[in-house]
């Protein structure tokens, strides 16, 4: 049964010869499934009163002292600036308009000004320009202009403007900077600095004379807070930047995004800005980065990290400070390590930022070693660095080293701080140095370390002492404390209580956090529990009784499997042998570097006699890295002429051979099968992009070559299990990771029988075997040949390069050892089972898709990928004997004419899909590679079969569903030949913003303007 959120277009053929017949659309729907959208409009009516005839409910009558009233309300400070924004719409510089505004510090204006000439000097006679094709200093602006600051002190009409404070869309230059200190302006609160960097030494000067003259710098980010601050205060300031012609400006648009990134409790704004963003710099992804982080949205700063590397844009120390945070919370140790590496090439200094951040990170991921090393190598440590290093080695249970080194720190001359108590007491429970502890404990207490401790450092010390058995003890810390202790202290108490068996304290711990939490029902529950253990089945079944009269419930609890992480002991109890063994790097690939280039080699051939590059033991975790299968031909742009120009002689690029042994170091023997499991697999750390690809006809083509005769290509970002392009904007889909090819190395006799088969193939079926016109010239089958051959260790020009090169089977098609089969659902968690032909079996791997269509329809349909597989192999001995081998009895191949109706289904989809702003190339390319669905669905009065194409709704940004036109079911189809033209003869159009932006479209026939979601979109007028 389809998917009930699937659009499938479905088109009936025969399925022995007959031809296409009439098409139908289907559509259902349900409430099941969920969406990948990632925002929705707002509801229909949503506005208080009478919109287009609908009516809201009147809102309630809102308290006086109700906080909440004053949501919707810009502050003051955002007001000032506003009219700031305001005055600079007043400037007629056509390069750059800048506003100001004094206010005294009643919050009454005094003077507002914007840049301009002064009184009675025409602009009509003189220059606006900001440099002189003469290379003439008068024929510019400079010697000319007024500030804006300038005029807003001077139009005060006589009030002072000692003491009061100056708003202004633009940090002053050095000039005004004098004119502001001399007026005795105390402070300059500003939107945005020319430089980010402050390069400029009129606006160094600037900075060191207000700094000198105690003039108060402020940016608008740091007189805002996220308790303070309105959506309406920040939308009322964003609002006069984009009035007032700022919001091209990138250091505009980064301060604007540092605003609501500071702001925005979810981020929402400050998203929607980043995605607004035409080519965002760097500044503006470490904005994104480090507000995701600090918010603990680690995955998505993670995510951004990655496509800002996808998107070639170089990250700087600030950025990889963000991204080793957000390593180290997420325990992504693979990303952490590689910016160690790209540090290091990149010969930057280790400063005490970057290296406190490396330390974090490596301990936090269990690399206490590693961080060890990096803490060794720097020349300036701070509290923070000793504490990242004492930290790490508390979560590793070494709480012997973890004082010893706590005592260097001191010897250092270092001053503890409250982290660094943290994590000592935190090291003296785990290693149960309760006198040690006491000690530390005691001296914080009496002032040692020039803090008094708070309400964590008691709960470490709760911690340690009911973990060691000093229950009364514990509780008397609990009692003597400060401050009132809080469920998390009681908490602690109570797991020391239960672990010793005390029952009776037990009760009065778990009454105490009933007093609490009152609404807590797992309280309840353990307190029943209690009862229960000593015998007290009364007071137990009222408890029960009780909890349901007042309608609480625990919740259920859950299981969560965590693949590829390393989980801490400290965090989850369990021993250092339960963390998921690290996998083997047996084949390592660097994308900068050609195949044959690689430290591993590579190869695009079978034959037995290629040497093996690694030996890998039965049962052992081990990764294997790989090129995308045309080993980095394809690049990271918009143009489609790489795809065009692409030699197809080559053909997948293969990591291996991998020699697979058992236990005892016996290799697997032919007759033998090869259980091949897929553990993990994704895209390279730092290449996390992939494309889809349309062939030139002359170059082969792909399933509708009839009907897209020209090259184009789609780049795809990936964003964690989504991936979305901005060649073919407004969709987002997960993807279904898997390897295209998996195999194992023939035997003379098997690769002898392949090229007599294909040999035949290519001779005599070349005519009578004709798919719908789809292969054109292309060979079903394309035999040995030394061209573009590559062998991994046997080098090029030797005999016995030229021997192999000449009997060696391509890569395609797929075969009886596994090969090019491009199987979907091969991915995380599958198991494939492989004959073995040759001793050792010698295992290949490559071609990796984020992401295919059923069918790849473009040929070059999948989102090819660099990538990883970390992998486990079983041999079974003698399988080949015991299970079904992958040939028929007869030794052919065979082709099925169902091509026929899934070619009609697929034409179908694209012209359907094609209405709502989409070219046929974008859907040609879309149905490639997004998770839909070709079947044979039924066999309809035999011989006839049905063929669908089932696309889920969710994946895209807009209703694509059919919709009730005039009373009629679904849209009026209106028939087209069976020759579509193309919609587009240049290159795919492409929207630098998915989400917001213009798409150019050309497509044949009328054409209108249709609004989707924000997105202006060309489409062909169609019937119904």
């Amino acid at each position: 049964m389809a998917s009930a959120r699937d659009l499938a277009v479905a088109s009936i053929s025969a399925a022995v010869g007959a031809a296409a017949a009439a098409a139908a659309l289907r559509f259902l729907s349900s409430y099941g499934a969920s969406s990948a959208k990632q925002r929705s409009p707002p509801t229909p009516c949503a506005e208080h009163l009478a919109v287009n005839g609908c009516t809201a409910e009147r809102p309630p009558v809102q308290s006086p002292f109700d906080p909440a009233k004053r949501e919707g309300y810009i502050s003051w400070d955002d007001y000032f600036m506003a009219i700031a924004f305001l005055s600079a719409e007043r400037s007629k510089d056509p390069n750059r308009q800048v506003g100001a505004c004094l206010v005294s510090q009643e919050g009454i204006i005094l003077g507002i000004g914007y840049n301009g000439f002064p009184r009675g000097c025409s602009d009509n006679k003189l220059p606006w320009a900001k440099k002189s094709a003469k290379g003439d200093p008068l024929e510019t602006k400079y010697p000319y202009v007024v500030h804006a600051e300038v005029n807003a002190i001077l139009n005060t009409n006589h009030a002072s403007a000692a003491g009061q404070k100056l708003y202004v869309t633009m940090f002053p230059c050095n000039e005004c900077a004098k004119i502001i200190i001399q007026s005795g302006v105390s402070e300059v609160i500003y939107f945005v600095e020319k430089r980010i960097d402050n390069s400029d030494y009129v606006y160094v000067a600037s900075h060191k004379l207000l700094s000198m003259a105690g003039v108060k710098e402020t940016p608008t980010t740091d007189v805002t807070n996220t308790n303070q601050v309105s959506g309406a205060s920040k939308r009322a300031v964003h609002c006069q930047v984009v009035k007032s012609g700022f919001a091209p400006d990138c250091h505009v648009r980064n301060a604007l995004l540092a605003r609501y990134a500071a702001c925005d409790p979810d981020l929402a704004h400050a998203e929607q800005m980043f995605d607004e963003m035409p080519r965002p710099e760097v500044v503006a992804w470490t904005t994104m980065i480090t507000s995701y982080r600090n918010r603990g949205r680690t995955f998505h700063a993670l995510a951004t990290f990655r496509r800002m590397l996808a998107a070639h844009v170089a990250p700087n120390r600030v950025t990889m400070v963000a991204a080793l945070g957000a390593c180290a919370a997420h325990c992504a140790v693979d990303t952490g390590i590689w910016i160690h590496e790209y540090v290091q090439k990149q010969g930057w200094e280790m400063d005490v930022v970057l290296g406190t951040a490396l330390v974090d990170m490596y301990g936090k991921c269990g690399k206490v070693s590693d961080g060890m090393h990096v803490f060794s190598k720097m020349a300036k440590r701070n509290v923070y660095t000793w504490n990242s290093i004492i930290g790490a080695l508390a979560l590793a249970q070494d709480g012997k080293t973890a004082l010893q080194w706590f005592s260097r720190m001191q010897n250092d001359g270092v001053q503890p701080d409250e982290v660094t108590l943290i994590c000592v007491l935190c090291a003296c429970a785990h290693a149960g140095f309760v006198d040690i502890g006491r000690k530390i404990f005691n001296l914080a207490i009496q002032g040692e370390y020039g803090f008094q401790p708070g309400i964590k450092h008691f709960g470490c010390m709760v911690d340690l002492l009911s973990r060691s058995g000093h229950l009364d003890d514990a509780f008397r810390v609990v009692e003597t404390m400060p401050s009132q202790p809080n469920a998390v202290i009681w908490g602690l108490l109570l797991r020391g209580c239960r672990a010793r068996g005390d029952s009776w304290l037990s009760e009065h711990v778990t009454m105490r956090l009933v007093e609490l939490e009152p609404e807590n029902a797992s309280h309840y529950v353990l307190l029943s529990n209690l009862y229960a253990e000593t015998g007290r089945w009364q007071e137990a079944q009222g408890i029960l009784h009780w909890m349901k009269k007042k309608g609480l419930r625990k919740d259920a609890g859950w299981s969560l499997q965590i693949e590829s992480c390393l989980c801490f002991p400290s965090e989850f109890g369990c021993d250092h042998n339960m963390a998921p063994p690290t996998p083997r790097l047996v084949v390592p690939i660097d994308v900068s570097k050609k195949p044959w280039e690689q430290k591993v080699p590579l190869h695009n051939r079978w034959h037995p006699d290629i040497p093996p590059v690694a030996d890998v033991t039965e049962g052992e975790l081990f990764r294997v890295e790989m090129v995308d299968w045309t080993g980095g031909r394809v690049s990271d742009d918009n143009s489609a002429d790489d795809i065009k120009f692409l030699d197809l002689t080559i053909t997948h690029y293969l990591s291996g051979p991998l020699r697979i042994v058992d236990a005892e170091g016996v290799p697997a023997s032919p007759g033998d099968l090869l259980a091949v499991e897929i553990c993990n697999l994704g895209p390279l750390p730092g290449d996390e992009w992939g494309y889809t690809a349309i062939f030139e006809r002359e170059n082969g083509g792909g399933f509708l070559t009839d009907h897209f005769p020209s090259a184009r290509k789609a780049i795809w970002y990936f964003e964690g299990i989504y991936a979305y392009s901005p060649q073919i904007p407004g969709v987002r889909f997960p993807g279904l990771t898997h390897p295209g090819i998996v195999g194992t190395a023939p035997s003379a006799e098997l690769l002898n029988i392949w090229n007599e088969r294909e040999k035949i193939l290519a001779e005599t079926n070349h005519e009578s075997i004709k798919i719908c016109e789809v292969l054109h010239q292309r060979p079903l089958a394309n035999l040995p040949t030394p061209e573009n051959c590559l062998l991994g260790k046997i080098q090029e020009g030797t005999a016995d390069w030229q021997k192999i090169a000449n009997e060696a089977a391509r890569t395609i098609p797929g075969r009886e050892n596994g090969g090019n089969c491009d199987i979907k659902n091969l991915s995380r968690g599958s198991k494939v089972y492989l004959p073995v032909f040759v001793d050792g079996a010698n295992l290949s791997t490559g071609d990796m898709h984020f992401s295919q269509g059923d069918g790849e329809v473009s040929f070059c349909g999948a989102i090819e990928m660099s990538g990883f597989l970390e992998l486990k192999c079983e041999i079974i001995r003698g399988g080949m004997k015991e299970y079904l081998t992958p040939i028929d009895e007869s030794g052919k191949q065979h082709f099925l004419d169902a091509s026929v109706a899934y070619k009609r289904a697929v034409l179908n989809a694209i012209e359907y899909l094609s209405r709502f702003g989409y070219s046929k190339e974008q859907v040609y390319l879309l149905l490639s590679c997004c998770p839909c669905e070709g079947r044979i669905s039924g066999i309809v009065d035999s011989p006839n079969a049905v063929a669908t194409l089932a696309i889920p709704t969710a994946i895209f940004d807009q209703d694509v569903k059919p919709k009730r036109l005039s009373g009629k079911q679904g849209p009026k189809l209106r028939r087209l030949p069976d020759v579509l033209r193309c919609s587009s003869d240049g290159h795919l159009p492409v929207t630098q913003d998915p989400s917001g932006t213009k798409v150019a479209s050309t497509v044949a026939g009328s054409q209108e303007n249709v609004p989707i979601k924000g997105m202006v979109r060309k489409r062909t007028q169609l019937d119904g």
